[in-house]
């Protein structure tokens, strides 16, 4: 359960994404860097390892979305998800895609990866069956994950979105912190900052991106109090 917003910025660009997990799960450890092949990353992690975004410092950034709508009681699920961006991100890859990744194991997900060099947004979508490559258009965009009724929230948070997207502010560090703890159309399991009784917003990650430099801020704890 998540919600990715990006945005193009002067020479680069601007990555958040609201991480949305159940009350008992543990929670997860800063922002450290990683060497795991040929190339260092930085992001939040799994007390186990994995994770679910990442950037190399260079202009590229990964992100991940668990795919609820597809999921199954059948769907392969011996291979966690969390490995997918460390083996992305420490071996460089982009549009390579998944080559080499047991992602036939895994519970369907979609992997976002984005490239300022090449102005360059690329998504993977294993849905547990096929595996589709997309490109897409760099220009700005949402999308969201949800295990209470992924269809409904998707769209009530494009709603919002298209509202904010005409904001003068549209884009700025400002602007997606506000937007990704606010609580419209209101606080409930719909919002960007996500309240329910079982799960909630457990962190907010900001990315960015300029002049082919990338920095990444993390924030522990529901986006509406930080």
């Amino acid at each position: 359960m998540c919600s990715v917003t990006f945005h193009p910025a002067d020479e680069g660009f601007r990555l958040a994404m609201n991480r949305d997990e159940q009350r008992e799960r543990e929670e997860a450890l800063p922002p450290a860097w990683f060497r795991d092949g040929a190339h260092p990353y930085e992001c939040p992690h799994e007390p186990g390892g994995g994770t679910w975004i990442a950037h190399d410092g260079r202009g590229r950034a990964w992100c991940l979305l668990n795919w609820y709508e597809k999921t199954s009681a059948s769907s392969r699920t011996s291979i966690t998800r969390g490995i997918i961006i460390p083996k992305l991100a420490s071996g460089g890859k982009g549009g390579e895609g998944l080559s080499g990744i047991p992602y036939r194991q895994m519970a369907p997900f979609r992997i976002f990866s984005f490239d300022s060099s090449g102005k360059l947004i690329m998504e993977w979508r294993w849905d547990g069956m096929a595996l589709e490559e997309r490109s897409h258009e760099w220009a700005p965009f949402v999308t969201a994950s949800s295990g209470w009724d992924e269809p409904i929230v998707s769209e009530s948070r494009r709603q919002v979105w298209d509202r904010w997207i005409k904001r003068e502010d549209a884009g700025t560090v400002k602007w997606l912190k506000e937007l990704h703890s606010s609580h419209e159309p209101k606080e409930g399991a719909c919002s960007f900052c996500m309240h329910r009784e079982d799960a909630a917003s457990v962190s907010l990650t900001l990315i960015e991106c300029i002049k082919g430099r990338s920095a990444l801020n993390y924030f522990h704890g529901q986006p509406c109090g930080n």
